[in-house]
């Protein structure tokens, strides 16, 4: 290489002579080889106190505030002989010219793009890594189950917080962190550490995550309730909480309830006394419309103001929750009414949530007081179906009788019912009928042995009255009903129902009724008659006791309507004369129910065209069936048709269906598609599917457009069915799921693509049902069975 050196002025610019060349040092061009090397900065690595090597940062690396670190600088070629002269050096938050640098780092970044600098220079090469310092931004300790229960540092002038301890179980809290900047989303969470001192769940130390960690605090077994949570830094990575790394700490104070003091008034006045733990239960007891005086109070721990500034009270989840207050247990005075409830929760706790109300189970116990009140009630007039409490009756009836404790939720022990009632003959004292144990808030007795077997009463009037009460008592505690007078006659309705099949309380129109009266031995001249309507509707007669001959004639029906069946007019009424001539009468109101027989018109012969069946004309009649009225009756064997324009249901439509399955012919383009078809549906199901198939047939000729296969089915709703539950059909095609060669009778039908959607309209589109409407004998109907 040659070299020459130029001659350089004081500014260090290049000599020229007069013709502007430039001048250079010796007058001869002189030739020498040298070496020289440019050098350059290659990396930059660091090392933690913790790190027995240099670590190569992969990006931005993340410090805590008050970690040193050390950083080495590395030249390139790394064969170099060794750095220029003064390099490298160091910049930015480094300093020195060395090949390390030791960086304490005690400014937290403003943000994750505010990073810190470390910069390696050799003349114009530099290299550089990027520090985030971070440090804690708050440390929140709070009790899982409630969010106002916290405390969060640094910045809270508080240091000690109140948690409630749960009845049976331990208390929850969440111990999390939020740093600044935000880096929640790094690993360097991993290197926040927290302890809880004086919990057996957590001796020592805790290498938690520090954006959210639970942890459960166990009492000690002399229940002291107080612990200590610690948090810092793990600066020196050593998976150690080192006193000097502790940022914050916080007491953590369990608070509890020790027990119930209650206090109630029984029917004697006084009062009597229990402290009772979590989850008893607790009985007093009042006459039938009654009050009863409680007072509730609880003793809480630790024993101190804070703790009873927050003591509350709920009564039957009253949201007026009522606050002691006071440094001292100062129980409340409150007045239960049974008559609107005889069983109440009694809750004391704390305020968990500081928001001033009780909140959930968790921060309270319970007690469940029990007001016993008994009340007894005959049977309903008319039986099941009646209203009116029974309070007379005809000699020979069983009579039900129903203790019962209104709104009992739970019992500890069985209820003891003891019946009593006197004798026909008055002169005997209350007899005990039976004890009935039963953990329920009810329960009957039938009193047949005295009633139906009575002695004879006052020939005048042929009745006797009987006195009927109940005790009951439930742990210790009895309290006693109401009085209830019945007057015992002797005259009534044992039977009245269709004979041929053994009903009760329901007959059929042109069937024999089977009737029975109980009444004294000499009654005669009797008189039946069902006399609701302003004519009667229905029309029966007999003088008998008993029978199975009368019946309701054909002619009621003719002229019926719909809505004369059930217990519309369904009252029964029977009359008799004693030995003296003296009447006796008793109407069982409404409590027959009246039904049509389906198979026959309303003259009770056979169906025809113009005159239907029962079940067509009253379903008709009725609007039970949606739609129907639009429909003619056809006596042909078929279930539905539509027919020059006009719309009928067979005389097969109550038959039960085969449901059937049809498969989509293979074609490219179209997934393979299986089906069900018409159903298994029968009886007035059926007929509300038929109705709906064939109002499809009636939709499909009224509503044409181009039909490229002629099955009555457009090219549009083919491609595009107008209802969810068509699939598509093709529309070159007029079977496109092959139903000709799966239903009988199809096999030539060029419209199978219109039948497949009336089918499927059996089962996806059937007319809506008001069953509580059907009025038909068939044994298929609910009402009938």
């Amino acid at each position: 290489m040659t070299v020459r050196f130029p001659k350089l002025d004081d500014n260090d610019n290049q000599i020229k002579d007069e013709n502007n060349n430039p001048v250079y040092f010796g007058t001869t061009t002189k030739t020498k080889n040298l070496t020289l090397w440019v050098v350059g900065v290659d990396s930059v690595k660091y090392k933690r106190s913790t790190d027995t090597t240099w670590q190569t940062p992969s990006g931005t690396i993340y410090v805590p505030k008050g970690q040193t670190i050390q950083f080495e600088t590395y030249k390139t070629p790394t064969n170099a002989p060794c750095w220029p002269e003064n390099y490298p050096i160091w910049e930015d938050s480094a300093t020195g010219t060395n090949t390390t640098a030791s960086v304490d780092f005690n400014t937290i970044s403003t943000s994750t793009s505010d990073t810190k600098k470390v910069t390696a220079k050799c003349g114009t090469s530099k290299k550089s890594v990027d520090v985030i310092t971070y440090d804690f931004d708050s440390l929140t300790v709070k009790e899982t189950a409630y969010t106002n229960n916290y405390i969060t540092k640094p910045g809270s002038t508080e240091s000690t917080l109140y948690v409630c301890h749960k009845p049976n179980n331990n208390t929850k809290i969440t111990l999390s962190t939020n740093m600044s900047p935000n880096i929640t989303s790094t690993s360097e969470m991993n290197y926040v550490l927290w302890s809880v001192e004086g919990n057996d769940a957590n001796p020592s130390n805790g290498n938690f995550n520090g954006n959210s960690s639970e942890v459960t605090l166990i009492p000690s077994a002399d229940l002291q309730h107080t612990f200590t949570v610690k948090a810092g830094l793990d600066i020196n990575r050593n998976s150690t909480l080192e006193a000097g790394e502790v940022r914050e700490t916080i007491t953590v104070i369990v608070m509890s309830i020790k027990s119930f003091s209650i206090t109630g008034q029984n029917q004697d006045g006084n009062f009597s006394s229990a402290y009772l733990p979590s989850d008893s239960e607790v009985c007093f007891s009042t006459d039938w419309g009654g009050s009863v005086k409680i007072k509730l109070g609880a003793v809480f721990y630790p024993n101190t103001p804070e703790v009873y500034s927050r003591a509350c009270w709920t009564l039957n989840g009253d949201s007026t929750n009522k606050a002691n207050g006071t440094y001292s247990n100062q129980p409340i005075e409150v007045t239960l009414s049974p008559l609107g409830n005889h069983e109440y929760t009694f809750k004391a706790g704390l305020d968990a949530n500081y928001d001033g109300y009780l909140q959930t189970s968790e921060a309270t116990h319970t007690i469940k007081i029990k007001i016993l009140s008994v009340k007894v009630t005959p049977e309903n007039a008319g039986g099941a179906v009646g209203t009116t409490p029974l309070t007379e009756c005809m000699e020979g009836r069983e009579i039900t009788y129903t203790a019962n404790i209104p709104s009992w939720t739970s019992f500890s022990e069985n209820v003891k019912y003891k019946f009593c009632f006197k004798k026909a003959n008055g002169t005997e004292d209350w007899n005990q009928i039976k004890y009935i144990n039963a953990n329920s808030v009810e329960t009957t007795n039938v009193f047949s042995d005295y009633v139906s077997n009575s002695p004879s009463a006052d020939a005048n009037h042929h009745y006797f009255d009987t006195p009927v009460y109940v005790e009951a008592t439930y742990k210790g505690v009895t309290a006693t009903s109401n009085v209830k007078n019945i007057r015992v006659y002797r005259l009534y309705i044992m039977q009245f129902g269709d004979h041929a099949q053994s009903k009760h309380l329901k007959v059929c129109v042109g069937s024999n009724i089977e009737y029975e009266a109980t009444a004294s031995s000499d009654c005669q001249s009797w008189y039946w008659e069902m006399p609701d309507g302003v004519f009667n509707a229905w029309n029966i007669s007999s003088n008998k006791k008993s029978g199975t001959d009368i019946k309701i004639p054909y002619s009621d029906l003719a002229r019926a309507s719909n809505s004369w069946f059930g217990d519309a007019y369904g009252s029964v009424y029977v009359q008799c004369y004693d030995g003296e001539n003296t009447k006796y009468t008793f109407t069982g109101s409404k409590w027959i129910k009246v039904f049509f027989p389906p198979d026959v018109n309303v003259d009770g012969s056979t169906p025809t065209n113009d005159k239907p069946p029962c079940w067509f004309v009253f379903w008709k009649n009725g609007g039970v069936i949606e739609n129907i009225g639009s429909f003619n009756f056809s006596q042909e064997e078929l279930n539905g048709k539509y027919q020059n324009g006009q719309l009928y249901i067979g005389k097969t439509c109550l038959n039960k269906r085969t449901a059937i399955q049809l498969t989509r012919k293979v074609r490219s383009g179209y997934t393979s598609s299986t089906v069900t078809v018409t159903g298994n549906d029968e009886y007035i199901d059926a007929v509300a599917g038929t109705i709906s198939h064939e109002l499809y047939h009636q939709f499909t000729y009224t509503h044409t457009g181009t039909d490229d296969d002629g099955d009555m089915v457009t090219n549009s709703r083919e491609n595009t069915p107008e209802k969810t539950h068509f699939p598509k059909t093709f529309i070159d095609d007029y079977d496109s799921y092959d139903l000709s060669s799966n239903i009988p009778g199809y096999s030539a039908y060029t419209r199978g693509d219109q039948e497949f959607r009336c089918r499927l309209e059996n089962i996806h589109g059937k007319q809506s049902i008001d069953k509580s409407k059907d009025w038909a004998a068939d044994n298929r109907n609910p009402l009938w069975k």
